[in-house]
Parts: C-alpha cells; sequence; structure tokens
C-alpha cells in the first residue's frame, strides 16, 4: 500500500509535464486527425507555458470545423478541470 501511495504522490506532483514529456516520443504512431486532438490537448493542458499556438488551432478547424473544435475544447477543459479539483480536493 505504501509504494501505491508514493506513486501516486509522484503523478500528483509530476502532473501534467511528465504525460507531456512522453507525447512527442509517440506522436507518429497516430493519424493526422489523432495527432491534432493531441496537439490539442497537450496546449490546452500547458496553456500557462505554451498557449494554444494558431497553428495548432487552424489545423483543429480545419479538421473538425469551428463547432466541433469549440466542443472539443470545452471537453478538454472539462476533464481538466475535473482532474486539477481532484488533486486539489484529495
Amino acid at each position: 500500500m505504501q509504494r501505491l501511495d508514493i506513486g501516486k504522490k509522484q503523478n500528483i506532483h509530476e502532473g501534467i509535464p511528465a504525460i507531456h514529456s512522453r507525447v512527442p516520443m509517440c506522436i507518429d504512431t497516430f493519424s493526422d486527425v489523432e495527432q491534432t486532438i493531441l496537439e490539442l490537448t497537450v496546449q490546452m493542458t500547458l496553456i500557462h507555458q505554451l498557449g494554444l499556438t494558431e497553428v495548432v488551432y487552424s489545423k483543429a478547424v480545419a479538421l473538425f470545423g469551428e463547432e466541433t473544435t469549440g466542443q472539443m475544447m470545452m471537453s478538454i477543459f472539462a476533464v481538466n478541470s475535473w482532474i486539477r479539483s481532484g488533486i486539489a480536493l484529495h
């Protein structure tokens, strides 16, 4: 049980940058559509570090249209909010 708790604390402390560092290593295994969704997710999750670039936003709009891109962005926002709230209230 102690080992699980240590791992859980490490994941909370390392958080999203740890996920971000793994994405470039495996990005070639995904289609262009999947890569765009991953890039949008990472940039929105790390908005405080990178911002959302015009390149990624434009790619998403070109692939999915404005309405679906907006819906994806709201989904990403919701999941990030739930995760952060869960960590804060833990």
